[in-house]
């Protein structure tokens, strides 16, 4: 898979308020870029938004993100060579965060902050393959909700197959360099569809991440995992290696 296009990709989340109506931003888009852009809608509110890389990048954040603050990929850090390449081209919305006390006295709705990681991670035995790999956290064996994943990718044109993956074995020659124990719960779900390269895949996959970790407790991390152009890889390199 190749590891980018020729765009760079902002993730606007389903969560909040700030993006449930993606209406006023996509005439502001429209304007913006002279129609260059491209613009997927999220399940909730939100969506991916894809920028050419043509534009300077001083210029595609200033005007991707003009009444919001954008954040790094949670989770994307330590890369090597390629993975710095393909966290570059990712960057996500966040909306202000009303006083606690505007909330307490119902002048303003609560905005969640997600917690939850992702990394896209390359694996060559995998050929044209991929896997989504869910972490759930420490003593959790499973998580709820995971039955909506092929409904929550689908709405981005991604398919899930929920019958699971033994990943232990699939990835036994990598575990132990992701996992101090490789033989924690882990769920592995094959995926296909969607825009070929990992930039994209993983955008989609943050966007859903986020989604998911402000509506269930437990989860930790998802990985996109695909033989993916230049080998990215981040996890291998965490400190805490959990």
């Amino acid at each position: 898979m190749k590891l980018c296009e020729d765009y760079s990709y902002f993730i606007f989340p389903g969560y909040g308020t700030a993006f449930r109506n993606m209406m006023p931003w996509l005439a502001q888009w429209a304007r913006a870029f002279d129609g260059e852009h491209q613009f997927w809608h999220g399940f909730h509110g939100g969506g991916i938004l894809g920028v050419p890389l043509t534009i300077p990048i001083q210029t595609r954040y200033r005007l991707a993100t003009i009444d919001c603050h954008p954040k790094r990929v949670y989770g994307m850090v330590l890369g090597n060579e390629a993975g710095k390449e393909i966290s570059d081209l990712l960057a996500c919305a966040q909306e202000d965060r009303p006083p606690s006390f505007a909330v307490k006295l119902g002048l303003a709705e609560h905005v969640p902050d997600p917690s939850v990681v992702t990394t896209p991670e390359h694996f060559e035995p995998l050929g044209e393959d991929r896997i989504l790999l869910v972490v759930p956290r420490v003593n959790c064996k499973t998580l709820k909700q995971i039955e909506n994943l092929p409904e929550w990718f689908g709405s981005f044109g991604v398919q899930v197959d929920l019958t699971p993956c033994n990943v232990q074995e699939m990835f036994a020659d990598v575990m132990t360099d992701w996992f101090s124990d490789p033989t924690r719960t882990l769920l592995g779900f094959r995926i296909s569809g969607g825009e070929d390269n990992a930039a994209w895949q993983t955008a989609v996959m943050y966007y859903v991440a986020e989604y998911w970790d402000t509506h269930v407790r437990g989860l930790q991390s998802l990985h996109f995992i695909a033989n993916i152009e230049g080998a990215p890889c981040f996890r291998k390199n965490w400190t805490s290696n959990r």
